[in-house]
């Protein structure tokens, strides 16, 4: 699955998370990914289950906050 997302401005690298369950459960999410590029191929999802990611930047400033959850449903 391919996930992009808009640049940070100061960002040096980008965390993204996945969770398997539901996005309210804090502690279903897992870092799964972390690269200085907007974009990020991950391989190797359940099918037939759905999947919310987040991703946020890191840089000088420190952590921003988490982006919105994107939601995906793999077939």
């Amino acid at each position: 699955m391919l996930l992009d997302w808009a640049t940070t401005p100061g960002a040096s690298l980008y965390v993204i998370q996945h969770n398997g369950a539901t996005p309210d459960d804090a502690e279903a999410w897992k870092d799964v990914g972390e690269t200085t590029r907007i974009r990020h191929v991950l391989k190797g999802l359940e099918s037939a289950r759905e999947h919310w990611f987040r991703v946020r930047a890191t840089g000088t400033k420190g952590s921003s906050p988490w982006r919105d959850v994107a939601h995906s449903l793999v077939r």
